[in-house]
């Protein structure tokens, strides 16, 4: 306690410098975030689109470690932090690709209710149903 620069007496950690072997929970994370981003905005802009679900791998066994499944439909993909992990931009992109091809937009529109829209699937309802 004698440090002056410790401000405290507990042992502290800085997310930006995560602890050795942390980096794929890390990234991990991340993509979470970035799967979530594009589905949320998904459910909460669209009507009458085929229902999106995703699971991580924390909460189905079956799943690889650190790893997400995407499921539309009949379709899915199972997204892994090996491959997608540092990447989000990239994964954001890719999904909202992987998703237009392979929803129905002959009856699409937008949901109601007050919730903010996504510009981006806006944009997508706007190129894919012109008719809405």
């Amino acid at each position: 306690m004698d440090d002056p620069t410790r401000s405290t007496p507990y042992p502290t950690t800085s997310p930006a410098a995560p602890l050795p072997g942390y980096e794929r929970f890390f990234a991990f994370e991340s993509m979470q975030t970035t799967v979530s981003t594009v589905t949320i905005g998904y459910r909460l802009t669209l009507r009458g689109v085929t229902p999106i679900e995703t699971m991580p791998s924390t909460r189905d066994e079956s799943l690889p470690e650190y790893s997400i499944r995407v499921t539309l439909g009949d379709h899915e993909v199972v997204l892994t932090v090996d491959e997608w992990g540092g990447r989000g931009e990239e994964l954001d992109t890719w999904l909202r690709d992987w998703i237009v091809e392979r929803v129905s937009w002959t009856r699409a529109g937008v949901a109601s209710g007050r919730s903010r829209k996504d510009p981006g699937w806006l944009r997508v309802l706007r190129e894919q149903a012109p008719w809405r």
